[in-house]
């Protein structure tokens, strides 16, 4: 029986690609101690599989492979344009958002019943966004998620989760200290933080007009560093860990509801309507219609045409 492929996605595999491959980096770090396949043989093997299991129609074909030190970039050409993928020097992975075993065949039937699973629904649903908090896609996916919550306030549980590695320096990494903080000592004030961080960003601006406890925070985020392992590639939030491994989140934004991770369009529209799915009983609030417009990446509040982009 023919396997069904995958048609190849252009724009979602280069929006992906930098997730995979420094999650890639920093689980396994440099390869060492096997043997290392030529930059013409990886070449090889990385399109036959592509060619085999993730295009419909047409061809990928190789353009050249060049040698990265920790793994080869593989630039190759789909319809007239170049795509770089990656693959580790083992021969073993392809990275194209995600890891993918060049060594197995692609069960895609697999992923789409997962892609399937339906949220649980339940009388109060509990909604979890993992974010990085200096992630473009993650800002994207707050600005998204509070209409939300200023419509349905009570009626849900909202909470803010940080992605359990750090990938974008000391600034993201004390910012989500701050975050968690503030949600551990000011509750629902959180989101009223986020409103105002995800602005431009001023988080001195943002504790004193919500006139949060400066000393208070800071005591807290001096405790919280402590459970931050900062020997690794990105530091390791240890007070986050068991929640990301719970939901296997793998890049920002990761959006869960009772327990089941949901793909949205980053409108307020879009969150509203996933969300709403998941009461037994929906409240009259999910009748409202909210903006149906995309939120952009990053600080601000322009308007965007993708909801794709994830860290």
């Amino acid at each position: 029986m023919e396997k069904k492929k995958i048609k190849l996605n252009i724009w979602f595999i280069t929006t992906l690609l930098f997730l995979g491959l420094s999650t890639y980096l920093f689980i396994f770090g440099r390869p060492t101690g096997f043997f290392v396949f030529t930059q013409q043989d990886i070449g090889k093997k990385v399109v036959d599989y592509i060619n085999k299991y993730l295009v419909r129609e047409g061809e990928v074909k190789l353009i050249k492979v060049d040698d990265k030190g920790e793994y080869y970039e593989i630039v190759t050409e789909y319809n007239g344009r170049e795509i770089p993928v990656y693959a580790t020097k083992s021969g073993k992975y392809l990275i194209i958002g995600s890891l993918f075993d060049l060594e197995k065949p692609f069960e895609y039937e697999e992923q789409r019943q997962q892609e399937r699973k339906e949220i649980p629904k339940t009388e109060k649903p509990t909604v979890k966004l993992f974010i990085m908090s200096y992630c473009p896609f993650g800002l994207q996916a707050v600005k998204a998620l509070l209409p939300v919550i200023d419509l349905l306030k009570d009626k849900a549980n909202f909470e803010l989760h940080h992605v359990y590695y750090v990938m974008h320096g000391d600034k993201e990494l004390y910012e989500n200290l701050r975050q968690h903080c503030i949600q551990r000592l000011y509750n629902k004030k959180i989101w009223e933080y986020m409103k105002c961080f995800v602005k431009d960003g001023n988080y001195e601006k943002c504790l004193s007009e919500l006139n949060l406890d400066k000393v208070k925070i800071e005591n807290c985020m001096k405790d919280l560093e402590k459970e931050v392992d900062k020997s690794q590639r990105y530091p390791i939030l240890n007070f986050e860990l068991e929640e990301n491994k719970k939901y296997n989140v793998q890049g920002s934004p990761t959006l869960i509801i009772n327990d089941v991770e949901v793909s949205a369009e980053r409108s307020p529209e879009g969150f509203k309507k996933v969300i709403c799915e998941a009461f037994i009983t929906k409240p009259t609030e999910c009748n409202q219609s909210l903006s149906t417009e995309i939120m952009s990446p990053g600080f601000g509040y322009s308007k965007s045409s993708t909801s794709q982009g994830t860290c």
